[in-house]
């Protein structure tokens, strides 16, 4: 697969996989569950491979440590925000609000990457 398609069939199915898990029945959303903890086991190895073909070695680990903490950043924010929606309104809004917020980061954070892209073609 293309590095785009890479990048973005996560984003793809993120919401997608959210959204039905919080639409469909218990049955179904254990389908989605198990897609989920695939891209994640998908992604990783990925962007881990691009960061190291991107970032120069002597930041590689700087960069590498930020993109985890960030990502643990994240679903500390998520986690508590997610049972306070659970709690206040249902289990499947929490599920569908993580999934579109999720997907919002995930289309910046490509946004951003093309954007970077096209400066570094530009210079």
């Amino acid at each position: 697969m293309s590095r785009r398609v890479t990048i973005i069939l996560p984003v793809v199915l993120v919401l997608t996989g959210y959204t039905l898990m919080g639409v469909l029945t218990k049955i179904w959303a254990a389908v989605f569950i198990v897609i989920l903890y695939a891209v994640r086991g998908f992604t990783l190895p990925v962007f881990t491979h691009y960061i190291n073909q991107q970032v120069a070695s002597d930041r590689r680990a700087t960069v590498l440590s930020i993109r985890v903490l960030g990502t643990r950043l994240l679903f500390c924010i998520l986690g508590p925000l997610a049972g306070w929606i659970s709690d206040s309104y249902s289990l499947q809004h929490a599920i569908i609000i993580t999934g579109i917020i999720l997907s919002v980061l995930g289309c910046l954070s490509f946004a951003a990457l093309v954007q970077a892209k096209n400066k570094i073609k530009q210079n």
